[in-house]
Order: C-alpha cells, then sequence, then structure tokens
C-alpha cells in the first residue's frame, strides 16, 4: 500500500492534476477536430458497422486511446477520483472480436482498485463491439485490507488512510461473438480475463485474476437499437478480504442521427464487490462522430444514482479503423 498523505493537500493537488486533465482533453479534442474534420462525405469504411450488418463484416484491425475519469465517494467519508488512460487494440472478422487493452491509472482517495475503469466501447452499448457486458467507466473497487470491520459495521463512514499513487493498470483480453437472430435481432456472448499487472501495494489491483462473463441482446428499431444484457464477474479473492462473485445487467438506446453520427444512452447496475456495501447504478450518454477515412471520435459523460456510484463520469477516446 502506497503511504498515506494528509486529506487537504492529497486534494489539493489532485484538484491541479484534474484540471490539468480536462484542459489537455480539451485540448486534444480541439487538435482532433481541427486535424480530421467532421466529413459528409466520408467512406463507408469509416463508419462502424451495426444491426445485423455486424455478422457479415470483413475482418479489421481497430487501435484506440481514450481517457476517462470518475469522481465520488462511494459511500465513504472522503471522495476518491480515478483516471484511466486505455490503449486498445481490437480484431474482429464476421461476427468474432478480440480486443486486448493496456491501460494507465492515477488514483486518489481511501480506496483500492478491484479492476480498472473500463472506457466507452466504440459507440455505446447498443452500436459498439462490446456488448452490455464489457465493463463500466466507473472503478470497481474494494476497501483497504481490514478497512471492512473498521468501525464495526460494513458500510459505515469512516474516514480512512487515503492513497496518491499511478501506473500500469490490469490488462484486460476480451474475446466474443455475435450472432444474429434473424434481420433484426442479435445476441452477443464474451468473456474478459483480467490479467493482474497494477500494483497491489499502490492500491490499483487485487493481485488476483478475475474473469467475467456476459452475454445481451438487441433488437434494431428503425434508426434505433435497443439493446439488454446481463453479466457475472468471478471475482479473485486477496488473503484478508471476504470479496465475493458479483452480477450487473446493463441496457442501453442508441440512434442513428445521419451521416455516421451515432448517440445514445447506456444504464449499468452492479453489485458492490463487498458484502454490506450498495450498488452501484449510473447513466451515462455517449456520442460517436465521423472524423476523416477510418477515424471516429467518441465522447462520453454521466453521473451515478446511490452510495455505491460515481458522482461524475466522462471521458473521450479516438479510433483508428484499418486492414
Amino acid at each position: 500500500m502506497a503511504a498515506a498523505a494528509p486529506t487537504g493537500s492529497l486534494m489539493s493537488r489532485w484538484k491541479i492534476g484534474r484540471q490539468w486533465l480536462e484542459q489537455g482533453l480539451g485540448l486534444a479534442s480541439g487538435l482532433i477536430a481541427v486535424s480530421f474534420p467532421l466529413s459528409a462525405h466520408a467512406e463507408d469504411s469509416a463508419v462502424p458497422v451495426d444491426g445485423a450488418a455486424a455478422a457479415s463484416a470483413p475482418r479489421h484491425w481497430e487501435l484506440s486511446l481514450g481517457a476517462t475519469f470518475s469522481d465520488g465517494s462511494y459511500g465513504q467519508a472522503q471522495r476518491t477520483d480515478v483516471a484511466a488512460f486505455p490503449l486498445s487494440l481490437r480484431y474482429a472478422t464476421r461476427g468474432f472480436w478480440f480486443r486486448v487493452t493496456v491501460p494507465y491509472v492515477i488514483l486518489r482517495g481511501p480506496i483500492n482498485l478491484l479492476d480498472t475503469p473500463q472506457p466507452g466501447d466504440g459507440a455505446g452499448k447498443a452500436f459498439g463491439p462490446g456488448g452490455a457486458h464489457d465493463g463500466a467507466p466507473g472503478p470497481p473497487f474494494f476497501l483497504p485490507t481490514g478497512a471492512q470491520v473498521q468501525g464495526g459495521v460494513p458500510g459505515e463512514l469512516r474516514v480512512l488512510p487515503s492513497i496518491h499513487s499511478d501506473g500500469i493498470g490490469d490488462i484486460s483480453l476480451t474475446a466474443g461473438y455475435r450472432f444474429d437472430l434473424g434481420e433484426r435481432t442479435h445476441l452477443s456472448m464474451s468473456s474478459r480475463l483480467k490479467v493482474p499487472t497494477a500494483s497491489v501495494e499502490d492500491g490499483l489491483g487485487t493481485g488476483k485474476v478475475d474473469v467475467t462473463l456476459g452475454g445481451d441482446i438487441g433488437r434494431d428499431i428503425g434508426r434505433a437499437t435497443i439493446t439488454v444484457g446481463t453479466r457475472r464477474r468471478f471475482t479473485g479473492r486477496p488473503a484478508g478480504t471476504d470479496l465475493r462473485d458479483t452480477w450487473a445487467i446493463a441496457g442501453d438506446f442508441g440512434y442513428r442521427l445521419g451521416k455516421g453520427v451515432m448517440a445514445g444512452l447506456d444504464y449499468e447496475w452492479r453489485q458492490s464487490v463487498t458484502p454490506g456495501f450498495s450498488p452501484a447504478h449510473d447513466l451515462t450518454a455517449w456520442t460517436s462522430l465521423p472524423l476523416k477515412r477510418d477515424w471516429r471520435l467518441e465522447l462520453y459523460g454521466g453521473t451515478g444514482f446511490g452510495r455505491g456510484s460515481a458522482s461524475a463520469i466522462g471521458g473521450v477516446s479516438v479510433r483508428w479503423k484499418f486492414d
């Protein structure tokens, strides 16, 4: 575990860092917009397939770089801020896809990360490749070892030592397959392996392997797609913790606005990995914009409901599709 720091000075430094992060994201978005202006004449290959056409899409690669930020108290006395910068490489061919993600993580607060926050996944869950079970930008977490019983009551508000650390997060390997169930309905199944590469001492991971299995079903209705899904996380348990396996339920509404622009809303409910703590409820709005040939810009932001949720969630990513 990283050494504790005074809460006041810690949060002051983090506020400065968060302002820098927000300014950096704004500058990056501006540079992207200038370098790759939105084009109504973008070729079809620049627009990701969706609906029933996904199963017959030609094989291709996608490289994406993103940044995601979340802030919340998660039922504790102090707030926790988490920023993640994931680099992902994805391969897809005729319904099957595989992705590897390597993130860099910044953690400020009294909690330990169970897993690296997952970035928004390519046009939300309705049109994106991951389906409703590939994770959420709100950070899954657990309290430091022994903190669950500090004060005698699980979930009781109390002041805990703050963590001030950053480094490589947990690498994730995700694979899935999408089936057509008629012209307008599709079923997606996937599995995700969390490789424990994050530092346990710095509170960035558990040092244990997690496996997540999930599935979702989607229906195309005109320009809209509605998707609902569920997932089951089988959680690795570090010594001295009482972590449990968890369920999550997610839904998405996506709409094609024309000229390759898409937008929508994601909702997710997920159990806390620590018994006795409140579940998370997150609502996220997203948009996916075509840039020049084979490039896309994706933005998302949202909030959580309930003690176990983030107060604010936001992120940006740039995707490049190539053969």
